[in-house]
């Protein structure tokens, strides 16, 4: 890409050292550049910290907060974001190494939008099979999305602009926040 903005990945995670390191690899290992990690620690009582430690990279940051939950601790990331594009990824999962690329091509390359989502595999790892539930595939469409959320938060890249003028995470809302957060989204911004 002959323009890179810098992309703000935000990274909630709460007693996960057992994953963590899995996930900020995945980022570390994408072949677009210009991004900052930001994990949110949400009050671990594990060895989050030391994992997160062992990765000498200037491009993440670490910041440990009380517990707030997964939505919470999220807002705090972003009001730290320093990003023009922002991206989610927590830190049970793991992304493509070419996902940002992709979806930095796709954004800029079509100025209009400023939300883009991807499909993605769900699978579970369980001892030493990898088992697939299911590949998602769904184009938009505002009723579909009102019945069911089929765009997973970890596949989500947004214009920091979407954040600054509808606000982040309702984080009174006991579940499915990322939901809503898509729906108050792409109500206003119809995502590529």
């Amino acid at each position: 890409l002959t323009r890179a903005p810098l992309v703000s990945i935000i990274m909630p995670s709460w007693n996960r050292a057992f994953t963590i390191g899995e996930a900020i690899q995945s980022a570390l290992d994408q072949t677009y550049r210009n991004w900052e990690l930001i994990v949110c620690d949400d009050a671990s009582e594990d060895r989050t910290v030391d994992v997160v430690r062992r990765f000498e990279d200037k491009r993440i940051r670490y910041m440990k907060f009380l517990k707030s939950n997964g939505a919470g601790a999220r807002n705090k990331g972003l009001r730290h974001a320093r990003g023009e594009y922002i991206a989610y990824l927590d830190s049970d999962n793991i992304w493509h190494p070419q996902f940002l690329d992709m979806m930095m091509r796709q954004l800029l390359g079509h100025p209009g939008y400023a939300i883009a989502y991807s499909a993605y595999l769900d699978t579970e790892i369980d001892g030493a099979k990898v088992l697939l539930h299911g590949v998602s595939r769904n184009s938009f469409r505002p009723v579909r999305l009102s019945s069911k959320n089929f765009m997973d938060l970890n596949t989500i890249v947004h214009h920091r602009r979407l954040y600054d003028w509808l606000g982040g995470f309702d984080t009174s809302l006991p579940r499915l926040q990322d939901w809503d957060l898509m729906l108050r989204y792409t109500g206003v911004f119809r995502p590529l």
